[in-house]
């Protein structure tokens, strides 16, 4: 069988993903698709860790839940929108998308407060500085523009490390403010 079409696998992904065993991927175990082709289902698990589809501990289950994000229809492209009605359409649509997203980032804020040691930890300048590096690596080959995206990246930094802050002090109650 030669490789799947990834348009044809991203859909088959989002329609098909089932829980998976926790660590499963890491040992090579199997990926739960129910497409039946063990060819299909190593492919299935790449989409899934390139992005496709996201996964999200249940620690009371031990497993991975797979889980989409949710959009409208798209209708258009940049490229077949003709009128303002269309455009806005699919930048609402993107927005909300964004929206879900950006909950996703501020749930491993939540993450990092509970698992980083002390509150001295939270504001990391080498870690900022190579996220911003690596987003601007990916500017070149998704046609996003640097100038919109490190500003935008910068800002998103400044307010998740703000909340994180918060998170990390609701967590411990305030004990270790001043580290």
């Amino acid at each position: 069988m030669g490789r799947p079409d990834p348009r044809i696998l991203a859909q088959h992904t989002l329609d098909s993903a089932q829980p998976i065993k926790q660590g499963a991927a890491r040992k090579g175990g199997p990926f739960s698709c129910p497409c039946g082709l063990e060819a299909l289902r190593r492919s299935c698990f790449v989409a899934v860790a390139i992005g496709v589809i996201y996964a999200q501990t249940s620690r009371q289950q031990g497993i991975i839940r797979m889980t989409t994000y949710t959009s409208d229809q798209r209708r258009h492209s940049s490229e077949t929108a003709e009128t303002m009605s269309d455009v806005r359409y699919e930048i609402d649509r993107i927005d909300r998308l964004l929206v879900e997203i950006l909950a996703e980032r501020q749930s491993f804020m939540d993450a990092a407060a509970r698992i980083k040691p002390d509150r001295s930890k939270v504001h990391d300048s080498a870690r900022i500085e190579d996220v911003v590096t690596k987003v601007k690596a990916a500017c070149e080959g998704a046609g996003l523009s640097p100038a919109i995206a490190e500003p935008v990246w910068r800002t998103l930094i400044d307010r998740c490390i703000a909340y994180e802050f918060g998170s990390y002090d609701a967590r411990r109650g305030g004990d270790d403010v001043n580290s």
